[in-house]
């Protein structure tokens, strides 16, 4: 039997040998032997009690044993059960934190394999745009000067080839070839002279024809030529500023409309701009044509690109809107 049931069962003996005691309205003789046995019955209750205490201590259970009668055994059992729960309660902590990093690589790899397609989908289209591209048709601009020469007393005479040629896979369709020259003004902006050009090429906008129009082979060429003369004020000459001598600069101008097989709907804008020049004392390219001059042929003039080299625009709409 535990030790503390031993302790309560002999403090309730004790009390009922109290309890048996004679009432306190006895005779006052009576009170002396009264009091010598309450005494002695406290006295058997305190030997109890140290003999209790005396007994042979709880040792617990040997591992693997269950003795339910004893408190340390219980106690150890107690510890034990509490040890695996906090065990298990760490354990659930590094499990949940493992499932957190597992969650968050899974959320980084879908990210990626998102992104992965997302760029797999635009080189694919790129992959497909370049394979059309190569496939299409590509209309070249190139110009050949072939004559300039003094035109009455303020003139200028030309003789000037533009050439377009497809140097695509495929032939070009409704192909229209325009061309023109300008002369830049001694006092006018780039701006304003980009303007105008502009302008000439909407007009040849306007007069284009998408459903008219010759075909242009792979590798074939065609030639328009500017022949004609120039007076002020379309050459707008620039005085007194070499030797007293005036001065042009002209720019020449071509573009091509053309429809390709590969996307037949969409109209092609190609455009090109040259200066048109002889040669200065040194042998190079002077941008401008001196008034007066000499007749110059092809070997005594030079052109070189006035800006872009090249200015393409495809129009998936035509007429185009805006």
């Amino acid at each position: 039997m535990p030790r503390g049931y031993r302790c309560i069962i002999l403090a309730a003996v004790g009390w009922l040998i109290l309890a048996a005691s004679p009432p306190q309205n006895q005779p006052t003789q009576n009170n002396a032997d009264a009091r010598d046995r309450e005494s002695n019955a406290l006295d058997r209750i305190a030997t109890a009690i140290e003999r209790s205490k005396s007994d042979i201590p709880d040792r617990g259970c040997p591992n693997g044993e269950e003795i339910r009668q004893s408190d340390l055994c219980a106690q150890w059992k107690a510890a034990d059960a509490a040890q695996e729960s906090a065990d298990w309660g760490r354990r659930t902590f590094y499990l949940a934190i493992g499932g957190t990093i597992i969650g968050f690589a899974t959320l980084i790899a879908a990210v990626k394999a998102g992104q992965f397609a997302k760029e797999a989908a635009i080189h694919t289209d790129v992959s497909n745009d370049l394979t059309r591209d190569a496939q299409r048709a590509w209309v070249t601009l190139s110009v050949q000067p072939q004559l300039v020469e003094r035109y009455g007393v303020d003139g200028l005479f030309f003789k000037i080839d533009f050439i377009a040629k497809n140097i695509g896979q495929t032939v070009a369709t409704h192909f229209d070839l325009n061309c023109d020259i300008f002369f830049k003004g001694q006092t006018e902006d780039i701006d304003s002279l980009v303007e105008r050009m502009e302008n000439q090429v909407e007009a040849w906008k306007t007069d284009y024809d998408a459903a008219q129009g010759s075909s242009l082979l792979p590798g074939d060429g065609e030639t328009e030529s500017l022949w004609g003369s120039r007076e002020p004020p379309d050459i707008r000459w620039w005085t007194g500023t070499v030797r007293d001598t005036d001065l042009a600069q002209p720019i020449l101008l071509a573009a091509v409309f053309y429809r390709t097989v590969s996307v037949p709907r969409s109209v092609q804008l190609s455009c090109r701009t040259w200066y048109l020049s002889d040669f200065d004392g040194n042998g190079k390219p002077s941008t401008f044509l001196r008034k007066g001059t000499a007749a110059l042929g092809p070997t005594r003039l030079s052109v070189e690109p006035f800006r872009a080299s090249v200015m393409h625009t495809e129009y998936i709409e035509w007429p185009p809107k805006g």
